[in-house]
């Protein structure tokens, strides 16, 4: 089994990818050929990618943002108030 799994990587970290010419667009129509795997480009995968990564940055700066008003609002002096009667 390992044997076999090692073969398999090492075959394929041989193949290369054909370089693609500039005339393949026009051949399929103005469609993108289909990759390795069978997925066509522009998939549902593609299409979600890009969101996916501005929500994730916008999450990772939203909690900078919360942490480092957290911070400010600690680091402030506390004033103490007596008030007489």
């Amino acid at each position: 089994m390992d044997n076999e799994v090692a073969r398999w990587l090492q075959e394929s970290g041989r193949r290369r990818e054909p370089p693609r010419s500039q005339e393949t667009p026009a051949l399929h129509g103005g469609m993108e050929p289909a990759t390795a795997g069978g997925v066509p480009r522009g998939s549902l995968f593609d299409v979600l990618r890009r969101p996916a990564l501005l929500g994730v940055l916008a999450l990772a700066y939203l909690q900078y943002f919360f942490a480092d008003t957290a911070l400010k609002i600690s680091s402030l002096h506390s004033i103490i108030f007596f008030i007489v009667q």
